[in-house]
């Protein structure tokens, strides 16, 4: 919601979280619509959505570990 252009969303997501943010709200384009009717210009696709999920795992596995070490 925040960018409206779906490019931006992956970086933007990351700065969020980088920032304390405890949850994302995206929109995802599912693979077998060609064009979504709501929002296509700022869905992303299912690839750039794993890429955002893997990144928000890895920064709370060293958050533990921050924490752990503290």
């Amino acid at each position: 919601y925040a960018t409206g252009v779906a490019a931006m969303v992956e970086p933007a997501s990351r700065a969020a979280l980088e920032f304390g943010a405890q949850g994302l709200i995206i929109e995802v384009a599912d693979a077998a619509t060609p064009r979504p009717k709501c929002d296509a210009v700022q869905a992303i696709d299912e690839e750039t959505l794993a890429k955002i999920v893997q990144f928000a795992h890895a920064r709370a596995a060293g958050a533990e570990e921050s924490e752990r070490a503290a």
